[in-house]
């Protein structure tokens, strides 16, 4: 097929998935605020990537049509037969204060990592070294 329709059908995969997580978010947490609703809707469309990407590679079926679709079928079945039970999470006075500092302790950890063993860290394996020693001037290293 054509690059066009691919990039089709990405889109609209990618904007199902995206719906059908915004469904269940919104269902699960009524009482969130749209920022909380968004953050919700992240973390569901990813982890519905990634979840249906490890099982079609651990069965061997990694091929282009079934990446574009397993990720909408997992998100259509979450958002259709997993039921959203009344909990305490559920209230609004419950989540600024806790949720708030998690979201914040988990992006940090997150952007921490990043920088120490991405940034900071000068390659060792052979396909970086190959590709960023091209890149690095010798000579303001040794000054």
């Amino acid at each position: 097929m054509q690059d066009a329709v691919w990039s089709f059908l990405w889109v609209l995969s990618t904007a199902l998935t995206l719906h059908w997580c915004a469904e269940y978010a919104g269902r699960a947490w009524p009482l969130d605020s749209v920022w909380q609703r968004l953050l919700h809707t992240a973390v569901l469309a990813i982890s519905a990537c990634i979840i249906s990407f490890t099982l079609l590679g651990a069965l061997g079926f990694l091929w282009r049509p079934l990446l574009l679709l397993a990720p909408v079928l997992l998100s259509g079945a979450v958002w259709r037969w997993l039921p959203v039970a009344a909990t305490i999470h559920n209230q609004a006075e419950c989540e600024p204060g806790l949720a708030a500092w998690l979201w914040t302790a988990v992006a940090a950890l997150i952007q921490g990592h990043s920088v120490v063993n991405g940034v900071i860290c000068f390659p060792e394996d052979f396909d970086c070294l190959m590709y960023h020693l091209p890149l690095i001037d010798i000579s303001e290293i040794t000054r």
